[in-house]
């Protein structure tokens, strides 16, 4: 999977050489990567993975400040609290999902303001490209 990274310009003249992005066509083909089990695994892998990665920077943050190095203590308690972990699961569960009968992937849309609700299908890579950089 390729990530592209980036920052926002300001309006005005820059001289720079030019970069463009090509869209790529994708098929979002609904499979077992859709189902609840294989959600569940993936999340827990992610949140394996980031119980490492601030073990990590605790230990390295240790070494010049323990002050500073403790809020990562307190970022471990959050990701080995069940509760919590459980609360995670269920709402990205529910916040993103791959629909059978459009061949879509669903997402909340996140620009929205408080306690407003709505659910975008992306069919294709421009859609992907318009949730992120439109209003």
């Amino acid at each position: 999977m390729k990530s592209i990274y980036g920052i926002s310009a300001s309006k005005g003249i820059v001289i720079r050489k030019p970069y463009f992005y090509i869209f790529e066509d994708i098929d979002i083909n609904v499979n077992e990567k859709g189902s609840l089990s294989f959600k569940k695994k993936i999340l827990e892998k992610a949140i394996k993975e980031t119980k490492a990665e601030i073990k990590s920077l605790y230990k390295k943050i240790k070494k010049s400040s323990k002050k500073e190095a403790e809020i990562f203590q307190a970022h471990l308690l959050f990701l080995e609290d069940s509760i919590i972990t459980e609360k995670i699961k269920v709402t990205l569960i529910k916040l993103v999902y791959l629909d059978d009968e459009n061949n879509s992937l669903v997402i909340l849309d996140q620009r929205l303001l408080p306690n407003e609700k709505r659910f975008i299908n992306l069919t294709k890579i421009e859609d992907i490209w318009d949730v992120i950089y439109t209003d």
